[in-house]
């Protein structure tokens, strides 16, 4: 019993990992759709429609991926940031599995609070 719920427990972690993920590359793909506008606010929506999408800013690939591993970093930091001689690594596992939740859903709170500003 106990062994299914820590499988449980890292399946939730692994989620919250893979959600905080995806917030921050969906933030930055909308932060480049809006940046052409950003630069310039009086500009009437109905002209950006008839106007070329040249200006428009796309991620690339590679930004992306930095941003997916840099993301993942990110999560595990927390855990990086204990004094080795703490009782972190005594920790079980569902301890653990909360630190990285936690940060996880932190960091897709902030990126989604940065998009949307």
């Amino acid at each position: 019993n106990s062994g299914v719920l820590a499988v449980l427990g890292r399946l939730f972690t692994l989620s919250s990992v893979v959600a905080a993920v995806a917030t921050n590359d969906q933030a930055s793909l909308v932060i480049s759709k809006l940046r052409p506008q950003l630069r310039n606010p009086l500009q009437d929506d109905e002209s950006d429609e008839v106007q070329n999408t040249d200006d428009e800013v796309e991620v690339g690939v590679r930004s992306r991926l930095i941003l997916a591993l840099f993301s993942i970093f990110v999560a595990f930091l927390p855990l990086a940031l204990f004094d080795p001689n703490s009782s972190i690594l005594l920790a079980t596992t569902d301890e653990v599995d909360v630190i990285v939740s936690a940060s996880a859903a932190a960091e897709a709170a902030l990126s989604f609070l940065l998009a949307e500003k």
